[in-house]
């Protein structure tokens, strides 16, 4: 009640209880433990020992044509880095640089370039995702044996509908080797250890079974520490909120 008046609240509260999986039920670890075992298995940015700079092409359909573009990732640390796309006039960088995040968006086709920085970071950051929201199972992936974790609908074989759901394949080693967000599938393939990491270095991007994108990733290297200066970028302070992405 406000001034004797009736107005609505919400309140968050937690329940705590136990469940016990029916006998002859494959007992799957957590969601959480396959997203975060499948980071540091894929992503340079989880498992980096040391300081890297990486630079991709993009391929994009257009009415007008094959449009490309540009990616690059310089990592120093988990609290310096700088994420960087560009197609064209447009241009989207993420930086992290201590305890403060920073935030570029510019020019017509920024919302493209956001995509690729979600499609090639795309598992998400555990201090956004809800367990309970992730149904897991085995699955094959052109033979591979692989663990799904996945939300959202599904056909009535069980696969994925990506334009309402998001799915992640793990390979026994705990890599990712395809996914479905931003209503795409994409696969990962080329991998090529660098300092003991397996890179995908081709990411292919698929929508209605078209091929509509590839990432290539073209050169790893020990980036250098005086770039430390590029991740601070003055006027562009940003609140990580309203993402699941780690970077």
């Amino acid at each position: 009640m406000q001034n004797g008046v009736p107005v609505e609240a919400v309140g968050r509260f937690v329940v705590r209880f136990k469940v016990h999986r029916p006998a002859g039920e494959e007992n799957f670890d957590t969601a959480k433990h396959y997203f975060s075992r499948g980071r540091e298995a894929t992503y340079l940015a989880a498992a980096a020992k040391a300081p890297y700079h990486l630079t991709a092409e993009f391929a994009v359909g257009a009415a007008s044509g094959i449009e490309r573009g540009t990616y690059e990732d310089t990592w120093v640390s988990t609290t310096e880095w700088r994420r960087e796309a560009s197609i064209g006039d447009s241009r989207v960088i993420r930086t992290q640089s201590g305890d403060h995040f920073y935030r570029s968006v510019d020019g017509s086709q920024s919302n493209l370039l956001l995509m690729i920085l979600r499609v090639l970071e795309p598992i998400p950051a555990e201090d956004t995702m809800t367990e309970s929201d992730w149904r897991i199972r085995r699955d094959t992936v052109e033979g591979l044996p692989t663990i799904r974790v996945a939300r959202g609908e599904e056909e009535q074989n069980g696969d994925l509908m990506p334009s309402n759901a998001e799915g992640f394949w793990f390979d026994e080693s705990g890599r990712l080797v395809k996914y479905v967000v931003e209503r795409s599938e994409i696969r990962l393939t080329n991998v090529e250890q660098y300092d003991g990491v397996p890179v995908p270095r081709l990411i292919s991007v698929y929508q209605s079974g078209n091929l509509v994108m590839r990432i290539q990733v073209k050169e790893i290297a020990p980036a250098d520490s005086a770039k430390e200066k590029d991740f601070k970028l003055e006027g562009h302070e940003w609140k990580r909120a309203f993402t699941a992405e780690v970077r």
